[in-house]
């Protein structure tokens, strides 16, 4: 199936005044997020905010699916679109409806049931699993469902069982939600084999989060905990209790040498993320037979000690699906990649750093390439005044951006300096951290910047920070004296580069005229830009537009001049023509002759002469 009914249908939802938003799909069975463990494959959400995204406005549900085609659609269920819905995953949980749901209700398949949809009741609904009955869920305020026609991961898509509009919802169904008691006649809530599963499952979770944080090291500890927030946040919906998660987690947070407040306010950082991003737990979920309610422990939980190397043959790594990245600003920064950016003094890279920052918390392309919106963390040493100047060069306003000017008060240590901006971006919403400069912040100087062991630790707190889920921009200098190729371009040691995901190299263009153009070169581990690109500062738009590579813009200007220089009644040699140019605008040869022949075959040229010595070929511009 195209992406055109998707869409489509995401619309129509729109439409309707349900909020919609775009999930990862599925192909062969594996989910496009591209993790090989993947909870929840075509379920889960493809924005950077997750639910918090879902909307019902017609051209931002409409750019979601021309950007992905084949996403599968969500629908927010609870107030803001006016949806409750029943979830009713198995055969056994519809015999146990059969004569409880009322006609002509709003149905929908899905890959192993169905769901009813009905008006929201207008009270808060809490998103509940198998408290009703085995295998069926509540889907209200905070949650979500897949809908028609998204794909299962199991090759079966969704589908419409009947149309029309939401009923109200059964009398049962409203007393068990405002009081959670059962009327007569309503399915009886029992503890069985699902349940006791799911309760298993997310005990389990809690103790081996617990366990992580307890034993996180400095420099890591708030990402750890933010993370680990997150992963517990997701399982809100499956009945995983956010007091006893605080308790369990900011506990083990102060053990690894957090202080309380902190911990507190990172945990409520990641679970609130972590709950607009509700995962499913998985169809054979290994979970601890004997898996109590976390309580506090002495020392960490230690490791299976059962432990083996995963090994595979070539042709079972080649069925793994590649890693799809998710951009940031595509394709130069992405979550939980470090990008890395090396130029020489007044070269510009700042300008390039500020001028993408101002595109990304705009959510506007950047040379001629999407952006997805998010605010931004800079980290910059530079006087007040003199950023200010920056700022303004590149029409950075507002508060999608938040500056570190410096370091307030003495005794920080790198590594605290990261995990607190760290913690800073998570509490703000910020997708981006730039760190400008590498060198002048984590104090690599002299000795130290040529020494791979003090770089690679000053890059760990910094890797920590990506996989908190930040983008991170590293900024540096590169080295005096001859140009160099990309990944040994910086300055000092080549471990840096060698940390990174992606490499890109700011150097002037020569030419006269072509102040504002410089030379972006790249290499990523991505598929992405070709290895070199040229770039141009437009003052009046306050950003930087994509001009191709050198051998495109030479191209363009041969054809442009060509066809001025060409006569229009007395042929001229190639040679006549090259003569032609100055010599500091002259072309290759066989840059001329390229163009030539386009022109040429688009009748814009005529030949005469037979190639020849004595004969040589000439051209002239065609009669119109």
């Amino acid at each position: 199936m195209s992406g055109a009914p998707l869409r489509d249908a995401a619309l129509e939802y729109a439409a309707r005044g349900w909020q919609v938003l775009p999930l990862h799909g599925t192909e062969g069975g594996s989910c496009t997020c591209g993790k090989e463990d993947c909870q929840s494959p075509g379920k889960h959400p493809r924005t950077s905010h997750g639910l918090k995204d879902a909307c019902s406005d017609p051209e931002t549900v409409s750019g979601w699916w021309e950007r992905w085609p084949e996403a599968n659609i969500g629908i927010r269920t609870g107030e803001d679109s006016g949806l409750l819905v029943l979830d009713v995953d198995s055969q056994e949980a519809a015999e146990g409806l059969k004569g409880k749901i009322p006609p002509g209700a709003l149905e929908q398949t899905t890959g192993r049931g169905y769901h009813v949809l009905f008006k929201h009741p207008g009270f808060k609904v809490k998103n509940s699993t198998s408290e009703i009955g085995p295998d069926i869920d509540v889907r209200g305020d905070g949650g979500y469902i897949v809908a028609p026609p998204s794909l299962h991961a199991n090759g079966k898509r969704y589908t419409w069982k009947s149309e029309g509009e939401p009923g109200d919802a059964p009398e049962w169904l409203l007393d068990f939600l405002k009081n959670g008691k059962r009327a007569e006649g309503q399915p009886a809530p029992t503890i069985c084999s699902s349940d006791e599963r799911t309760r298993a499952y997310v005990a389990a979770a809690i103790q081996d989060e617990h366990a992580r944080v307890r034993a996180a090291q400095t420099g890591s500890r708030n990402a750890t905990l933010n993370a680990a927030a997150f992963s517990l946040g997701t399982l809100a919906h499956l009945g995983a209790d956010e007091a006893d998660c605080e308790t369990a987690l900011v506990s083990a947070a102060i053990v690894a040498g957090l202080a309380e407040d902190e911990g507190r306010r990172t945990f409520r950082s990641g679970w609130s993320a972590g709950a607009q991003e509700p995962r499913e737990m998985p169809d054979r979920a290994m979970v601890p037979g004997d898996a109590r309610p976390w309580r506090p422990t002495e020392a960490p939980i230690q490791p299976d000690a059962a432990r083996r190397l995963e090994v595979l043959t070539a042709a079972e790594l080649l069925t793994v699906t590649p890693e799809r990245p998710e951009w940031i600003a595509e394709p130069l920064v992405a979550r939980s990649c470090i990008s890395d950016l090396v130029a020489g003094p007044k070269v510009g890279k700042s300008t390039l750093a500020l001028a993408l920052a101002a595109a990304v918390t705009e959510g506007r392309p950047f040379v001629g390439k999407h952006t997805t919106r998010t605010g931004v963390l800079y980290l910059t040493e530079e006087r007040g005044p003199t950023f200010r100047a920056a700022l303004e060069r590149v029409g950075l306003i507002g508060d999608g951006l938040r500056i570190i000017l410096r370091r307030a008060g003495a005794g920080w240590k790198w590594a605290d300096v990261v995990e607190a901006a760290t913690a800073e971006a998570l509490d703000h919403g910020a997708g981006l951290l730039v760190i400008d400069s590498l060198a002048d912040w984590a104090a690599l100087q002299g000795d130290a910047e040529n020494s791979s062991g003090a770089v690679l630790e000053a890059l760990r707190p910094v890797q920590a920070a990506a996989d908190a889920g930040l983008a991170v921009l590293l900024v540096r200098h590169d080295r005096k004296g001859p140009a160099a190729e990309l990944g040994e371009a910086g300055r000092g040691s080549n471990a840096t580069a060698g940390a990174c995901d992606i490499l890109m190299g700011l150097r002037k263009t020569i030419g006269a005229g072509h102040e504002n153009r410089r030379r972006l070169d790249y290499v990523s581990r991505f598929d992405g830009l070709p290895p070199s690109q040229v770039i141009e500062w437009q003052a009046a738009e306050r950003t930087y537009v994509l001009l191709g590579t050198e051998a495109d813009i030479q191209h363009r200007a041969c054809r442009e001049s060509l066809l001025t220089i060409l006569p229009a009644d007395d042929p001229a040699t190639e040679a006549e023509l090259l003569g032609a140019y100055a010599e500091d605008e002259r072309p290759a040869r066989a840059t001329l002759q390229r163009v030539i022949r386009e022109l040429i075959d688009a009748d814009e040229v005529e030949r005469s002469g037979e190639g020849k010595r004595g004969k040589p070929y000439r051209y002239r511009r065609a009669e119109r």
